[in-house]
């Protein structure tokens, strides 16, 4: 090969390794630059506004490295969920109504100090039943929204099973007034009702 020729090729070599690293790092929909690396581990709190344009289970999460000779690497990372504390605390409440119409039973119950709210615990009186329940919720008592509706509770009492499911868990809620409807004619005959 001649000196013009290699010559020639260098540059050319060049010019794709670049072209490459480029392209490695060319295609992504979001980047940010990482600094203050010094150590070989370190920890990265990913932010708030990131978590809305990756995956659940964080498979399209790359960190690539650039090394002073312009190599590209990726660089393995371990990822840790924190769990947020969950507590429950009741809440006050008072049972203003109860009716029974031609779509069923009605409870309403009115929260005299601004809280919010994801479950119902409730108590019933029946033993055997299998219900659909609506919730809803209001501030006013005039309009009402729907927090969720078709939900399942059902009790199993027998000599074989022993099985009870009345807890109306729903999305985090601050109405004023939540009215549930059972979709039956029969008494359901509630107990007691616990706002958590």
């Amino acid at each position: 090969m001649t000196l013009n020729r290699i010559n020639l090729l260098i540059p050319c070599f060049v010019l794709v390794f670049a072209l490459n690293v480029h392209a490695y790092t060319d295609g992504f929909s979001y980047m940010r630059k990482l600094d203050g690396i010094s150590e070989s581990w370190h920890r990265l709190v990913i932010p708030d506004d990131l978590f809305q344009d990756i995956t659940h289970d964080f498979t399209d999460l790359l960190i690539i490295g650039i090394t002073p000779e312009e190599d590209t690497i990726t660089v393995p990372y371990h990822h840790r969920i924190l769990k947020g504390e969950s507590i429950l605390k009741p809440v006050s409440f008072e049972l203003i109504n109860q009716t029974i119409g031609p779509k069923g039973y009605f409870y309403t119950f009115k929260i005299p100090v601004e809280s919010t709210i994801n479950q119902i615990s409730l108590d019933f009186e029946k033993e055997n039943f299998d219900w659909r329940l609506t919730l809803a919720g209001s501030h006013g008592q005039r309009e009402w929204f729907t927090i969720t509706e078709d939900y399942r509770m059902i009790s199993i009492s027998d000599e074989r099973t022993q099985y009870r499911f009345t807890d109306l868990l729903f999305d985090p809620s601050d109405f004023t007034y939540y009215r549930i409807q059972i979709h039956t004619q029969d008494d359901p005959g509630l107990l007691s009702a616990q706002l958590l």
